[in-house]
């Protein structure tokens, strides 16, 4: 269970669950954000054994971001 905006939503933590580009942020929405510079699908994640360029330009991303 992440700390995306639609379970901070869900919880009461905070009143609207939409990202930055307009879109819900699940947490799928984290890989497929037009606003980040590489995207992925979770998919493309699992099982995953080596760190893409793509993964790294989405965990910069939000690292920048404060998620």
């Amino acid at each position: 269970m992440g700390r995306t905006k639609v379970n901070l939503k869900r919880w009461g933590i905070i009143g609207d669950a939409k990202c930055e580009c307009g879109e819900i942020r699940t947490s799928s929405h984290l890989f497929e954000c037009v606003l980040i510079p590489s995207r992925c699908e979770i998919k493309d994640i699992i099982g995953i054994r080596e760190v893409t360029d793509e993964m790294i330009g989405i965990i910069d991303y939000w690292e920048k971001k404060g998620i």
